[in-house]
């Protein structure tokens, strides 16, 4: 008995869509954009949407439509988090969101990505003119490492203290000035 190890095969990449076709599939999606604004809709009007779409763009009974239960599914998936069957004033709200400030990045090397941010900080200190007062931290981190590269107290913070928390980043301490 031997082993053939060099034929050996790897697992089918499943869908999450499963094997619909992907005609169908873009004839939902437009079906679901078409209703963010309209009012609210049920299911049953989304397939008898999807058969509109698909009949305009491909003729008449040329794509076929999927079972019931199938279309419910796909629907399903492929509406999630949209509300297309629930509240307009949801829906609307959710479509009239902008996009995250924030997104995911993949960083490999060490300072490949730096962030700047500041906050103020509940702590009353006195100024430079004797007066007393709140105080901004603006730091640099390195997204890569997660370490402080610079920080900086001012009283406001400015475009300046950009480039300040850059040259303290990039100056090493014995090379400063003063």
């Amino acid at each position: 008995m031997s082993r053939r190890w060099w034929t050996t095969r790897l697992a089918p990449h499943a869908s999450l869509l499963g094997q619909a076709d992907p005609r169908v599939v873009a004839a939902i999606r437009q079906a679901i954009a078409e209703s963010v604004e309209a009012s609210t809709r049920t299911i049953e009007y989304a397939r008898w949407r999807t058969e509109q779409i698909l009949a305009a763009e491909h003729g008449k009974d040329v794509v076929e439509m999927p079972s019931r239960a199938t279309f419910y599914r796909l629907f399903g998936k492929l509406s999630r988090g949209v509300h297309v069957t629930g509240s307009a004033r949801t829906r609307r709200s959710l479509a009239d969101q902008p996009e995250g400030p924030f997104r995911y990045e993949n960083v490999a090397a060490p300072g490949e990505l730096m962030q700047i941010d500041s906050t103020p900080l509940d702590v009353l200190v006195r100024l430079d003119e004797g007066m007393p007062g709140r105080v901004e931290l603006c730091g640099l981190v390195d997204v890569a490492t997660r370490t402080i590269a610079a920080v900086v107290v001012r009283p406001t913070t400015k475009s300046v203290d950009a480039s300040l928390l850059l040259a303290r980043a990039l100056t090493p301490e014995p090379m400063r000035p003063g």
